[in-house]
């Protein structure tokens, strides 16, 4: 019995392929250097640049900027520049942070009283360094290193209420917000807190260069001789 022959067709499609393949020539479109270079020489509308979110935003400040400098000649002058860039800093350095926050999916609304409450602990603790007779440069160092403290243990609580406690971050930093806030207003009473080394008030003035405050030295003088704030006595009944 003859054993009938098996072609395998997939070698002859496979060679008709490849010598389809290899028979058809490939054709080369000529590019005319004009033609390609036309889509960037395009004009851009009016309307595409307006609709640009960044670009109408610095707009609107170089119109607002061009207005009040209009109104009030001494707006757009250097004391002005520095007492902006003195007044945001702080703001800046918070929205820095809470970027890598909101990047991360997260939000955090508790960073201005953890700002706060900070900031009044460094305070306290550099006039009772001051008190004791410590030097300026080391109550600065003090108070810089308690009120980092501070932001850290808050930084963690918030942690231990998302992460353990499995709160929303939302509510968790709402509830340091809200903490933070009393606990700031508690200390102090609602007053400023006074008595700290003199030379700190010199970290808050601009000195680089034409942002120089000219007056600096004489709030370090009234700063010198201002009392610290006691807390007041309770009333008896």
């Amino acid at each position: 019995m003859a054993i009938p022959a098996v072609h395998d067709r997939r070698d002859e499609k496979g060679a008709g392929l490849e010598k389809t393949g290899t028979a058809s020539p490939l054709v080369a479109e000529s590019v005319h250097p004009d033609d390609a270079a036309a889509p960037r020489l395009r004009a851009v509308p009016v309307g595409r640049i307006l609709a640009n979110q960044q670009v109408l935003l610095v707009l609107v400040l170089v119109a607002m900027v061009a207005a009040f400098s209009l109104l009030n000649p001494t707006f757009f002058s250097v004391p002005v520049f520095g007492n902006v860039l003195v007044s945001w800093a702080p703001v800046a350095l918070l929205a820095i942070g809470e970027t890598f926050v909101v990047i991360g999916g997260g939000i955090d609304l508790s960073v201005g009283s953890t700002l706060t409450v900070s900031g009044v602990i460094g305070a306290f603790a550099m006039a009772a360094a001051t008190a004791h007779g410590v030097a300026d440069p080391l109550s600065i160092l003090l108070g810089v290193g308690v009120s980092a403290g501070v932001g850290l243990t808050v930084g963690l609580l918030n942690a231990a209420l998302i992460n353990v406690a499995r709160l929303v971050p939302f509510i968790a930093t709402l509830a340091t917000l809200g903490a933070g806030s009393g606990l700031a207003l508690v200390l102090t009473h609602g007053g400023p807190v006074g008595g700290g080394p003199a030379s700190a008030i010199g970290l808050s003035v601009p000195w680089l260069g034409p942002l120089s405050w000219p007056d600096s030295a004489g709030w370090s003088r009234s700063s010198r001789s201002a009392p610290a704030r006691r807390r007041p006595a309770p009333v008896s009944s």
